[in-house]
């Protein structure tokens, strides 16, 4: 089969397309004919170089694709399923992944970082890791699903997030805050959007968010409304401690990436006086999938792709990642 394989760290032009050998089918996994797969900051994080990843190795955790072939004890599934595949790999038998915290399994793993990804013909995962596909949706459409869906689930239920509370949410453009601001809106929260891109801010206006903010306006609108329930920031180094500063009492603050950079100068005046909450979270479990898929399904959520590659094309998607002048998800077409 044909995959996209780096041999080494480095820039977009260590992603190279090769034939590899087909991945083995162990006994409760299914084999996946990947259609198309999404590209998450995290394949960048990879290919540029981080700890635990073994190399040559098949970036790619947001994978849509039909069933091909169904291991042994396999019962939940079968060959010809249009399917998304949830990107967490857990033991699903210690009490995390019975609670629907897989992402605090010690075996937890994340396709395409720990284990060989979607940037491939054809990949091999536990059967428990395949949804059926909702309807009406293209491949390309169902691939920015998964990991964004997930992860903004997951946030906004450890965040508590409630029906009439508002939340900020810091960056529009990416997979997970384009979720975040649908699911928020899907549950009843008033949602504003934090950009320093006017064209994001238009675009994030066009799913439903109650307002926009670019950085001149910041302090007044904060200030006019005496602050948010909840702040969603993945920006980290640049916007943390000015999120904290836009929280009301007993605010949240919920985290699930730093683009930007990982350390952030903190005034923990700010959260002991307001008694606010800070909150780690990331990924997701398959209660949350078929959760988000609900909303999918319901019309509340939709994908939104900012571009489509073929697969030889996989470097120049990853420019575009690293350039951040995208609104929406980058989409590889497979096979």
């Amino acid at each position: 089969m044909k995959a996209i394989v780096i041999e080494k760290h480095g820039g977009s032009d260590v992603l190279e397309v090769k034939d590899v050998k087909e991945p083995e089918l162990p006994s409760g996994n299914v084999l996946v004919r990947v259609k198309a797969c999404a590209l998450n900051h995290l394949d960048v994080f990879v290919r540029n170089g981080i700890p635990g990843v073994t190399l040559p190795h098949i970036l790619g955790s947001d994978v849509s694709g039909i069933i091909e072939k169904v291991g042994k004890n396999v019962k939940n599934a079968k060959a010809g399923e249009k399917v998304v595949v949830n990107p967490g790999v857990s033991c699903r038998s210690c009490a995390q992944c019975k609670n629907n915290d897989e992402p605090l399994c010690k075996e937890y793993k994340i396709l395409g970082e720990n284990i060989n990804g979607g940037y491939a013909e054809l990949i091999s995962v536990p059967a428990e890791n395949v949804v059926k596909a909702p309807s009406g949706l293209s491949f390309e459409e169902l691939a920015s699903l998964p990991l964004a869906l997930i992860t903004s689930i997951r946030l906004l239920r450890r965040a508590g997030l409630r029906k009439g509370q508002t939340i900020l949410v810091i960056g529009a453009g990416g997979g997970v805050s384009i979720m975040a601001i649908q699911v928020a809106k899907a549950i009843g929260a008033k949602v504003i959007v934090f950009s320093t891109n006017d064209e994001k801010l238009k675009a994030a206006k066009g799913l439903g968010t109650d307002d926009v903010t670019s950085d001149e306006e910041y302090d007044k609108v904060m200030k006019g409304i005496g602050g948010v329930d909840a702040v969603f920031d993945s920006v980290g180094e640049k916007t943390f401690m000015r999120s904290l500063k836009s929280l009301r009492k007993n605010g949240v603050l919920v985290t699930c990436g730093a683009t930007s950079g990982p350390k952030a100068e903190i005034d923990i005046r700010h959260i002991f006086w307001k008694q606010l909450t800070v909150i780690g979270s990331t990924m997701g479990g398959r209660n949350d999938l078929k959760e988000g898929l609900k909303f999918v399904e319901a019309g509340k959520v939709r994908p939104v792709i900012a571009k489509t590659f073929p697969m030889e094309r996989a470097g120049e998607a990853h420019d575009l990642m690293e350039s951040g002048k995208f609104f929406g998800k980058i989409v590889l077409k497979i096979s």
